[in-house]
């Protein structure tokens, strides 16, 4: 027989069937309450605070009521709200006083039980009032105790959905003007909502597309579907917190869409996902700029790699957060080894505080700073970086870090360094520089100029250089001058200048041109050392060198009229026996005519070789002072035709072999002086020598910048202990009575600084005669000028 508790419950649960939402919420109300026999029983639903209650089913004394909203503040739900049955027969309004609704209803006793999610929070609570004491206590909490667990499962399906609906509803609201397109995902069914927006993305009108999961598969580009899936799995699984994907969708153009993804999962009381709703941004002109951006950033960081520069960043805490390549070259680690370490990991003590020292200023002093400083490289070489530094920002332009960018100015540093020494040993140098434009004006004087030329820095600059001009130089020279150093060319030579004060001075001066980039002349640079004193006393080494040639000349006079003395016996013996023969034949009258005829012809004959000896011998005395061009061949001859006769005499034999034919413009006057010393020489060495088969080879030769006189003799050579002091003044190897010791210290001062040549002895072997002989060598250019050694 079924009791009056299980008919009770037969009508609550076949009230309850097949019902679901708000009617199963009223349906159970109303049940209860006709069970229990109590006035009012409502199941209402918890705000997330916990500060109000809203009822979502009332049954108020046999029907449903309108839900109204409750504050929980003092009241009994707000103890069944902490998850705690409470059950108060009768009294409750004195037990809660300041529950107005309580006092307001007329209510005696209170039954509420919590409502718990699947996750055993409470979201709601399920409660009876009764304007009387409630009888049947432990009846009316077992009840409530079986049906709490039905009705929580379908509140939170109901706020689930409610929440779903109402998210679903904002969704759309907010998408309905914007450019995102809504999809619903039921994981259950597989059924799949895309919205109007959705389909409009990717070029089709909403009934051309249909909402099945397929229609997303499809139109997913085949690379980007497996990913989603597995992010799809991972979120579900709760790997990740948030569901949100960049992928492609095809267009009916057939291009593809870039789109970003974005959702939220559902999931049931078993923590099993349910339905996943989001929605879909077209990404492809933002995906666009993005990859543009990824470029020009992959092309911006190759820049950055390529430069020489040195750049970095480091952030708030001076750690680095970026380097390019000559960075990472320069500390030598590669660019993982160097972000996240801050100058004391990557530096010695002392650079790593220099380092932080500036970088403090640069953030304190909010600009920017730039500094000198010495790093050493892994490879121990010292580098002079030029660092600027500036405060990096975000965009709110709050400091966030550090920008440093560092040149390499070793080389800079060294260049000036040098210009510095440069420029003061210009201001020391005993030299006086002078640097003017390209027009001859004026720019840069050193102290030396000044203390030359008397006149102060102040006014040299910007006048022309003509203000030293003294008149001994011409214009034309100056002209020439001008010409050769616009060209391009260097020129050396010496002005003569006149100072402020009157006084002359001369100076040795190289003048340069200076080029600018396009090799083009800018100005002229001119080294000025002032010679006065040398130029005088030059000047009188050279009257001195006059004096002694004119001396050497003069000595050797005495010995020119011996030999002409010696050369004019023989023509005077004959010329005297002849005419002593006419006047015998006349005293004795044996004149014959023919015999006669003969004697007057010898006479004739004698006295012209007395006139050809005379001539000569004038040829030697006479003056030189003007340049020739003359072949050396016949300079020889003059000169042996004044010493052959007593070279002869002397049994000396003349060996020439002359391979020259080349002129050369000299003083032939001053080459015969010297020509006819060193045969002289040569003819006095072989008489002392004692040698039988006394020789004298005289070579003259062609080379390439002139012409070669060789003279040589067999007569033992010179002591190799003595040899080089031959040419010294006042030295000699005969006796005092014989020579001055003038003759070959002459004759090289004649070639060398006269003629612009080359003097030379040395002692040569015979190897067929197993004999040695001393050998002079005259080297002389074609022209005397362009060889002349001014020293």
């Amino acid at each position: 027989m079924i009791t009056t508790v299980e008919l009770k419950l037969k009508n609550i649960i076949e009230a309850l069937k097949n019902s679901s939402g708000q009617q199963f919420f009223e349906n159970i109300v109303l049940s209860l309450a006709s069970t229990i026999n109590v006035d009012y029983v409502f199941i209402a639903r918890l705000d997330d605070k916990k500060i109000n209650s809203t009822t979502i089913a009332l049954a108020a004394k046999g029907e449903i009521v309108d839900n109204f909203v409750y504050d929980l503040k003092d009241t009994p739900c707000a103890d069944v709200s902490d998850n705690s049955v409470c059950c108060f027969t009768q009294g409750i309004t004195k037990l809660y006083p300041k529950d107005q609704l309580l006092i307001d209803m007329n209510i005696e006793s209170y039954i509420g039980t919590p409502l718990q999610d699947s996750k055993g929070n409470v979201m709601g609570l399920i409660v009876a009032l009764s304007e009387k004491k409630i009888e049947n206590e432990d009846f009316i909490k077992t009840l409530f105790e079986v049906f709490s667990g039905r009705i929580a499962v379908e509140l939170e399906r109901e706020i689930l959905e409610a929440s779903n609906r109402e998210y679903k509803e904002r969704l759309e609201l907010a998408l309905e003007g914007s450019s995102d397109g809504l999809w619903d995902w039921d994981l259950t069914t597989n059924e799949l909502y895309l919205s109007p927006r959705y389909k409009e993305m990717l070029g089709y009108k909403d009934d051309e597309l249909s909402n099945e999961y397929s229609t997303w598969y499809n139109n997913t580009h085949p690379d980007d579907i497996e990913e989603i899936l597995h992010k799809v799995d991972s979120y579900i699984a709760h790997k990740i917190t948030v569901f949100e994907h960049t992928f492609r969708m095809k267009h009916k153009d057939g291009s593809w869409v870039w789109i970003l993804g974005r959702g939220k999962a559902q999931f049931d009381k078993d923590d099993k996902a349910v339905r996943m709703v989001g929605y879909h941004t077209d990404m492809t002109e933002s995906k666009t700029r993005e990859q543009e951006t990824i470029k020009l950033k992959t092309l911006l960081g190759n820049i950055i790699d390529s430069v020489e520069n040195i750049i970095f960043v480091k952030d708030e805490n001076f750690i680095y957060i970026e380097c390019n390549t000559a960075f990472e070259k320069s500390v030598g680690k590669s660019h993982k080894e160097i972000l996240g370490k801050n100058d004391y990991e990557l530096f010695d003590k002392k650079t790593a505080d220099f380092f932080r020292t500036k970088d403090k200023m640069v953030i304190s002093e909010n600009k920017t700073l730039s500094n000198y400083e010495w790093v050493t490289r892994p490879d121990g070489t010292e580098v002079y970086y030029l660092t600027v530094k500036t405060t990096l920002r975000n965009s709110e332009g709050k400091v966030i870090g550090i920008v440093g960018n560092s040149i390499d100015v070793t080389e800079e540093y060294k260049t000036q360094h040098e210009i510095s020494r440069l420029k003061s040993a210009l201001e020391r140098s005993p030299v006086s520089i002078v640097m003017t434009d390209k027009d001859g004006i004026i720019e840069y004087v050193n102290p030396n100029t000044s203390t030359v030329s008397g006149y102060s820095k102040e006014e040299l600059i910007g006048k022309n250089p003509r203000i030293l001009k003294s008149g001994y130089i011409n214009d034309e020279e100056y002209k020439k001058v001008w010409e050769h150093i616009s060209s391009g060319e260097v020129w050396t030579g010496d002005f003569k200048n006149i100072a402020k004060d009157g006084s002359i001075f001369w100076e040795e001066t190289t003048i340069l041109p200076s080029f600018n980039k396009d090799n083009e002349v800018d100005g002229y640079i001119a080294f000025k050392l002032e010679i006065t004193e040398k130029v005088h006393l030059k000047q009188e080494l050279k009257n001195q060198e006059e004096i002694m040639i004119a001396q050497s000349r003069h000595a050797a006079m005495g010995e020119m009229i011996s030999m002409i003395a010696h050369q004019w016996r023989q023509p005077i013996s004959v010329i005297a026996m002849g005419a002593n023969n006419i006047l015998a034949d006349i005293e004795l009258d044996m004149v014959d005519i023919n015999n006669l005829a003969i004697g007057a012809k010898e006479i004739i004959r004698q006295t012209q070789e007395l006139s050809n000896t005379i001539d000569d011998f004038r040829g030697f005395f006479r003056p030189g002072k003007t340049l020739e061009d003359i072949l050396p061949e016949d300079v020889f001859k003059d000169a042996f035709g004044v010493i052959g006769k007593s070279l002869q005499n002397n049994n000396i034999e003349i060996i020439q072999e002359f391979h020259n034919g080349k002129k050369i413009t000299t003083h032939s006057r001053e080459l015969m002086q010297v020509l006819i010393n060193i045969l002289n020489n040569a003819k006095e060495a072989l008489i002392e020598s004692g040698v039988k088969e006394r020789k004298i080879f005289i070579s003259i030769n062609g080379i390439s910048n002139g012409v070669e006189i060789t003279i040589c003799d067999n007569a033992g050579g010179i002591k190799e202990d003595i040899i080089n002091k031959i040419f010294d003044p006042y030295f000699s190897t005969k006796n005092q009575n014989v020579g001055t010791g003038l003759g070959l210290y002459m004759s090289k001062t004649i070639i060398e600084k006269h003629l612009g040549g080359i003097l030379k002895v040395y002692n040569k072997h015979y190897t067929q005669e197993s004999v040695v002989g001393a050998c002079f060598t005259i080297e002389l250019p074609f022209n005397k000028n362009k060889g002349e050694n001014h020293e």
